[in-house]
């Protein structure tokens, strides 16, 4: 049994067969500059077709901006959908978040 996290479990996993198989990141987020927060989720579930994108941003002036995304995906290779990409460069230690 192993006790610690390796390098490689920061980074995706190979397809699975179950059909509701699931790989997914969560971030939580907070700038104190301009009091905005939030958090993202990415999730891939490539052998349902599609994979599942939220952002929701709490905004200084006290309103939510929330956006989900079901786009269709067929691979594990990336989380790369909806718009939001996640890419880990350096496992634990750096971690790319762009949305375009």
């Amino acid at each position: 049994m192993r006790l610690r996290l390796e390098p490689e479990d920061d980074l995706l996993h190979p397809l699975e067969d179950a059909t509701n198989f699931n790989e997914s990141r969560y971030y939580n987020v907070f700038d104190p500059g301009p009091g905005l927060g939030g958090w993202v989720r990415m999730g891939n579930r490539p052998n349902e077709g599609y994979a599942e994108m939220t952002v929701c941003l709490y905004l200084p002036d006290g309103r939510v901006a929330f956006m989900y995304k079901r786009p269709e995906i067929s691979t594990n290779d990336a989380f790369d959908a909806g718009g939001i990409r996640f890419e880990v460069i350096t496992p634990f230690e750096r971690l790319d978040v762009s949305y375009t």
